[in-house]
């Protein structure tokens, strides 16, 4: 009787054992993955959040092809402020060791909400420290700023500092701060309204 119940037993456990298997496949290779997300994906890439081979390997993690396949492009237009080949360089070792800017998933991480940032940012806010921790010797404009405004002022982007136009900063550096009399400079409208 006792060897009867136990054949019972581990029958059932392997029907059970077959349909959880049939029910995750079918999840894993089906259309609706959304089970095996280990938590929201930001709004960024939420569009492919059930592709996940788009990002993901099997084994290795996120892959850093398919982050350039997708945003490269987008960062060679801006002139990306802090490109790859910037912490490639052997003069930038030991900048490594405490954030290895080379790859993407050091700052972009997702799945992880409470972290997550505006643009999918789940850097720390004080990221900056970590290379221009002297930037107040070279800049004495920096002085009273706090490391964790340099991105939330709107002064800095990581990866786009065109809006700094620094050219334009580095010329009238030694003017004023306010003219004696302000004024916004006149603009030449007639290449516009040629056209109409």
């Amino acid at each position: 009787m006792a060897e009867s119940n136990r054949k019972r037993w581990w029958l059932a456990a392997g029907m059970v054992m077959l349909a959880l298997t049939g029910y995750f496949s079918a999840r894993l290779f089906g259309d609706d993955r959304r089970l095996f997300l280990p938590d929201t994906t930001s709004h960024g890439h939420y569009q492919i959040e059930l592709a996940c081979d788009v990002c993901h390997t099997s084994f290795a993690g996120v892959k850093q092809e398919a982050c350039n396949q997708c945003h490269g492009e987008e960062l060679a237009a801006v002139n990306d402020s802090h490109p790859r080949k910037k912490f490639e360089d052997p003069r930038n070792a030991d900048r490594l060791t405490v954030l290895d800017a080379r790859y993407c998933v050091t700052c972009h991480v997702e799945h992880q909400p409470a972290r997550t940032r505006a643009m999918g940012v789940t850097q720390p806010d004080d990221l900056c420290f970590h290379c221009h921790a002297e930037i107040a010797k070279d800049r004495p404009s920096h002085q009273n700023f706090a490391f964790d405004s340099c991105a939330a002022s709107g002064c800095h982007n990581y990866h786009d500092n065109t809006a700094l136009y620094e050219d334009f900063l580095v010329k009238h550096l030694n003017e004023p701060k306010m003219h004696s009399k302000p004024q916004v400079a006149t603009r030449n409208l007639k290449p516009w309204f040629k056209g109409t």
